[in-house]
């Protein structure tokens, strides 16, 4: 008897003991200068064809915090449906003021029975007005030094299209496949088709590769859903050939040559379904002009490394080239060395790697993406919130040259809002036909045809009825 309610007294010791135990791990502190946060991921495995039907539950993986330095600030193991959760992550006010990026890593482990490619997962802390903590913004990202356009599903070269003079022998066609809505650009004898005309659902275009003033009759046509370029053209402009294409979806120019060409205005204006562009193989040593020529694309791959930029290129001209892409991811512009320009890369908020070249230096310009994250120099191992960076690139404070992350899709509403407004204005079936020059122009053609039989009736009513009075 005494042993059982020695037994009881010692659970009921026991017991509160351990429910404050675990009320106290879970419990967070909240001061002013430090504060704790239960940190919430999910483990990505890329390749799981590779698991077949094992269990994942079975196995258990190791994680660790760790600051960009690579020192370990906490650790802990998954559970069996793969989440991991750090309890109680203490935060400093400081790093707040730092803005401080941290990593999430999964530890090697020989003894795992099949190949995984472990994702690193990055967050930043934001401080929430509502209860004074801090919410942790969650990237997973790739840090694997892999930047080979094939991980974005693009072609990519690194040296501009020159054709020879073999290349360009014959005339250059292009045609319009109504049926599968590939547009395709090719050479074949002189005169064998005539501009428009149509044989089997297929549209012919010749004359473009002489003209100058040519605008681009490909304009506002929503039966174009590919361009291909079959063998090389080299036009005299290529201004405004292939803007406001709702339904385009991929474009493989790498056939264009543009050693010709002064204006990239409009090139790629506002095709929002554009997935695919490789531009690195265009040669834009003439060109003076660029104002809109990448606005409101889909791509999420852009390499510049290959681009040599006319000393006299516009700077005002170019403040647009790039911008308003809501799922670009990476923009290398490391050979833009040397060259000031306002080229305002803004409105790209999931932009996550960009690539400076030394001595590079903005004119009034905006390299943010919307929300408060930081770029991470990767070589340098620093930080740089906006202002700083904005600042050094400006009145070139220090070399900004190397490589950036910041692994953080901030699509905030104001962008959402702005964006899908644009996309309802030019929508397929529901834009304004007097946005389109050929439907406007058209539409105002029989406006002023109908006033002017109009008033011939009008005149010839009233001298009638004059006629009839006498």
């Amino acid at each position: 008897m005494k042993k059982i309610i020695l037994s009881v007294l010692l659970l009921m010791i026991l017991i509160p003991n351990v429910v404050m135990a675990e009320e106290k791990t879970c419990e967070q502190i909240n001061t002013s200068d430090e504060k704790t946060i239960d940190i919430n991921v999910t483990q990505i495995i890329n390749n799981k064809e590779n698991i077949g039907e094992k269990d994942l539950s079975k196995f258990k993986f190791n994680y660790k915090i760790l600051d960009l330095e690579n020192n370990v600030l906490s650790e802990t193991t998954n559970d069996d449906n793969g989440n991991i959760k750090f309890s109680c992550f203490d935060v400093k006010s400081s790093d707040i003021g730092e803005y401080k990026l941290y990593k999430i890593i999964m530890e090697d482990n020989e003894t795992i029975p099949f190949d995984y490619d472990p994702n690193i997962i990055y967050f930043s802390l934001r401080p929430n007005i509502t209860n004074g903590l801090f919410d942790p913004i969650i990237a997973y990202y790739k840090d694997d030094g892999d930047d080979s356009p094939e991980r974005y599903g693009t072609t990519y070269k690194r040296k501009v299209f020159h054709a020879t003079e073999e290349e360009l022998q014959g005339q250059a066609y292009a045609v319009l496949d109504k049926n599968t809505g590939v547009l395709t650009f090719f050479r074949d004898e002189p005169n064998k088709y005539t501009n428009q005309q149509e044989i089997n659902n297929k549209i012919y275009y010749t004359g473009f590769e002489e003209k100058t003033d040519f605008s681009g009759v490909w304009s506002y046509n929503d039966d174009i859903k590919e361009i291909v370029f079959k063998d090389a053209i080299r036009p005299k402009e290529i201004e405004n050939w292939f803007n406001y294409l709702y339904n385009l979806e991929k474009a493989d120019i790498s056939k264009l040559d543009t050693s010709e060409i002064t204006s990239l205005d409009s090139f790629f204006n506002d095709c929002k379904k554009l997935k695919e562009l490789d531009i690195s193989t265009m040669d834009v040593r003439n060109v003076t002009t660029m104002f809109k020529s990448l606005y409101m694309l889909d791509v999420e791959y852009i390499d510049l490394t290959a681009w040599n930029l006319n000393q006299n290129l516009t700077r005002f001209q170019m403040s647009e080239m790039i911008s308003f892409m809501p799922n670009l991811k990476y923009l290398n512009i490391s050979n833009l060395g040397n060259w000031s320009s306002s080229a305002e890369f803004y409105n790209l908020p999931c932009l996550e790697k960009i690539v400076i070249g030394d001595d590079y230096t903005f004119y009034g310009s905006n390299i943010d993406r919307e929300g408060p994250d930081m770029w991470y120099n990767t070589v340098k191992g620093k930080g740089y919130d906006f202002n700083t960076m904005q600042e050094n690139l400006m009145q070139h404070k220090e070399s900004m040259a190397g490589y950036y992350i910041r692994p953080m899709c901030t699509k905030e509403a104001s962008f959402v809002s702005r964006y899908n407004a644009s996309k309802i204005k030019n929508s397929n079936n529901e834009s304004n036909i007097f946005e389109n020059p050929k439907t406007g122009m058209g539409i105002s053609i029989i406006i002023i045809f109908m006033l002017i039989i109009s008033s011939i009736t009008y005149i010839i009513f009233k001298r009638k009825k004059n006629y009839i009075m006498k």
